[in-house]
C-alpha cells in the first residue's frame, strides 16, 4: 500500500515482510520518491519536486511564493496608496502627497489619519533634499516614511505602494 502516515507505510513494510516479500521489493516512500520498475525490478530513482502548490487561475505556485505572501499581507491589514506629485523640472514637492486606502481602517476608524499621513509624509520629503532626483530614492523614502507613521498611529503595517507623477 501506498498511502497513509509514516507511521502506516512502517506498519504496511512490516506486513509484507512478514509475508515473506523479498526485502528489495518493500519501499518506504515519501513524496517526491520516485520508484522505477523494470523488468529486471525496482530501485528508488532521483527525487522530484513535491508538495504543497496553490493554483492561481491558469498558474501554479509554490507555496513560498511571494505573491502569497503579498496577498496573505494584503488580507490582514490592507493596501495604502501614497501619490507624489513633483516638478519634472527641478524635482521639487508640489503640493501634499495623497493617500487613498483599500482594506485598511473603515471611515470611522481613520478619522483624520489620511491628512496626518500626507502631512508627514510632505514634511519628511522637504525636510531633506529639496531635489528628488531619483524616483526609486522619492518611492524608498515615502514608504519607509508611511511605514513608521502607520505603525505608530495604527499600530498597522499595510502593503505601502508609493507612487510618484512628474509634472
Amino acid at each position: 500500500p501506498v498511502h497513509g502516515e509514516f507511521r502506516h507505510l512502517t506498519a504496511h513494510a512490516q506486513l509484507a515482510w512478514d509475508l515473506d516479500v523479498a526485502k528489495e521489493g518493500i519501499f518506504i516512500m515519501e513524496d517526491g520518491d520516485v520508484l522505477e520498475l523494470s523488468e529486471d525490478g525496482s530501485n528508488m530513482a532521483e527525487r522530484v519536486s513535491a508538495g504543497p502548490i496553490f493554483v492561481d487561475g491558469l498558474a501554479t505556485r509554490d507555496t513560498d511564493s511571494p505573491v502569497l505572501s503579498q496577498r496573505r499581507s494584503l488580507s490582514k491589514d490592507g493596501v495604502v496608496v501614497l501619490v507624489v506629485t513633483t516638478d519634472k523640472e527641478n524635482g521639487n514637492l508640489l503640493g501634499e502627497p495623497t493617500a487613498v486606502a483599500s482594506g485598511f481602517l473603515d471611515d470611522s476608524e481613520s478619522g483624520t489619519l489620511f491628512e496626518e499621513l500626507s502631512a508627514a509624509v510632505a514634511k519628511d520629503l522637504n525636510a531633506g533634499d529639496v531635489r528628488h532626483e531619483e524616483i526609486e530614492d522619492l518611492k524608498a523614502k515615502v514608504r519607509e516614511t508611511a511605514r513608521s507613521f502607520i505603525a505608530g498611529s495604527a499600530r498597522r503595517s499595510p502593503m505601502i505602494i508609493p507612487v510618484v507623477l512628474e509634472v
